[in-house]
């Protein structure tokens, strides 16, 4: 607002004061309320200006062009993104290449049903209730689950107990384990620190491989599945076709999700399967890991 009883002076420092109001409420700086203030200070500084100087008043436009000018040179205060949380690195050997047995520390998704408690290398949401996935053989058969001490707070659908765990524990592989003796590996003495998974972007994981190995995250994109390679993209278009500039992570995706699978659609020509997934798993060497994959975007 113009006052006439204030110096120029005490009205650029009152624009100066705005500045540090809208960054200090929004946490950010859009470059549009930065020119906004830059402009009531032009204002301001212009019409005191004139009214305390004894300028001949055919000269006030000109005065007011240089002010305008000076305004144009100032440098924006950069707008700063926020944070993405840390997730935290984790210690741990693949399901895959545990020990035949002894002392372990392994990553996957535990379920608990009234049959017993599982670890396995991936979950699938395609059904109503969560189910392991993965061979028999990959999978650890870890008791009743009514013992397992568990840090960390589940998720439940249906009665499934679930979720990311870093499980520890002594594994034997001597006989078959679980209901009917189907499992090959039995996990005891069990701890399970359950991992919550950190929301992240595929451009973030592209740009930092080295910093997220080994650490737990969830992510949005499009996953592309030929009988080759899989690939998740930010963005895609008509057809399952990345779009021109799309950031791509690769996947191991070898715990295969027939559920999901089936609800994909096909490129033209039958060589691709694609869709929007939201996926929770660990990158290892580059590479994103799932754990599970869900459709979103339906």
């Amino acid at each position: 607002m113009l006052d006439p009883k204030r110096t120029p002076a005490e009205h650029w420092s009152i624009g100066a004061l705005e500045h540090r109001n809208i960054q200090a409420v929004t946490g950010r700086y859009p470059v549009y309320l930065y020119w906004y203030v830059e402009a009531l200070n032009v204002l301001r500084f212009a019409f005191c200006a004139l009214r305390f100087s004894n300028l001949h008043p055919s000269l006030c436009p000109y005065f007011l062009v240089v002010a305008i000018l000076l305004t144009s040179c100032a440098t924006p205060i950069a707008a700063t993104p926020p944070a993405l949380p840390v997730p935290t690195a984790l210690t741990f050997t693949q399901l895959e290449a545990l020990p035949v047995q002894g002392n372990v520390s392994t990553l996957g998704y535990l379920l608990i049903t009234t049959e017993g408690a599982i670890l396995a290398p991936a979950a699938g949401f395609s059904a109503a209730t969560p189910v392991a996935l993965g061979a028999l053989a990959e999978q650890i058969w870890c008791g009743d689950g009514s013992t397992l001490a568990i840090e960390g707070a589940l998720a439940t659908t249906g009665g499934v107990r679930y979720g990311v765990v870093l499980a520890t524990g002594t594994l034997d592989t001597a006989e078959g384990y679980g209901p009917a003796a189907v499992y090959s590996r039995q996990l005891r003495n069990i701890q399970v620190h359950v991992v919550n998974p950190t929301e992240t972007t595929i451009v973030a994981l592209r740009e930092n491989t080295g910093f997220y190995n080994q650490r737990v995250v969830r992510i949005v994109g499009w996953i592309l599945l030929s009988s080759g390679s899989s690939v998740l993209v930010d963005t895609i278009g008509q057809g399952g076709v990345p779009q021109p500039g799309a950031v791509s992570l690769k996947l191991r995706y070898i715990t295969r999700d027939p559920g999901l699978e089936a609800t994909l659609q096909m490129t033209s020509n039958g060589a691709v399967r694609y869709g929007q997934v939201q996926i929770e798993g660990y990158m290892q060497a580059g590479t994103l890991v799932p754990l599970a994959i869900r459709r979103v975007g339906r």
